[in-house]
């Protein structure tokens, strides 16, 4: 009685985590084909690129060159109280001792253009990183569409590979899991149904090798500009 009831809790969970594999075969059969539809039709736009794509436009360029301007102006203006205030002892974060009035003066005249400093410096580094922060956007919704497109691909080769010369495999595999998921599912062409669980997985592997190989082949693909 005892190793009856086993067999029988065996064959339960086997029955449940047939079941449960082709739910989850189903739903990446729909993820991998929805995916791609939508990736084609949302993001037909993007297309192979070259560096020229992501350099920065004249308008950028000269807003760069009037940060910099900037920023030297503020420099020589530091450069020049600094000078003025020369004989008088300084403090260790760089400003002046506040013990007479004119280091006080100088002080206020200071900190200002210190933090001017430091925003047009901070203006300038984000200006020269824009074009690498366009290719990675770029690059993400790239990856995302090929790595769809080419999973659909393969789901499509293959499932033709497999009726094509493997036919006889799929009958005997579509014989086993409906065997377990009868209870379930109801009986479709054994044949189909290895053909849906093998084209499927092998199309849900291929998906995340296809992301591995995208994402080195495309790098960081262009070079940081400094304008």
């Amino acid at each position: 009685m005892a190793r009856r009831k086993s067999q029988s809790n065996i064959l339960g969970i086997l029955i449940l985590s047939a079941f449960a594999a082709i739910v989850l075969t189903i739903i990446i059969t729909a993820w991998i084909v929805l995916g791609w539809l939508y990736m084609e039709i949302r993001y037909i736009k993007i297309r192979h690129a070259r560096d020229d794509d992501f350099k920065l436009n004249k308008d950028e360029i000269d807003y760069i060159a009037e940060l910099r301007k900037d920023k030297t102006e503020t420099e020589n203006s530091i450069q020049s109280i600094l000078e003025e205030g020369k004989e008088l002892s300084r403090r260790q974060d760089g400003f002046f001792s506040e013990k007479s009035n004119l280091g006080k003066e100088l002080n206020q005249r200071l900190a200002p253009l210190i933090e001017d400093g430091k925003h047009y410096e901070k203006q300038i580094n984000k200006m020269n990183y824009k074009p690498v922060e366009i290719f990675n956007t770029w690059k993400e919704l790239r990856v995302k569409k090929l790595t769809y497109r080419y999973s659909f691909c393969v789901l499509m080769f293959s499932a033709v590979i497999l009726y094509a010369y493997f036919s006889d495999y799929l009958i005997v595999i579509g014989e086993k899991v409906q065997q377990l998921t009868s209870i379930l599912l109801p009986v479709i062409n054994n044949e189909l149904m290895g053909l849906i669980v093998l084209s499927t997985w092998v199309s849900f592997i291929s998906l995340w090798l296809i992301q591995a190989i995208l994402n080195r082949k495309l790098g960081n693909g262009i070079t940081l500009y400094s304008y």
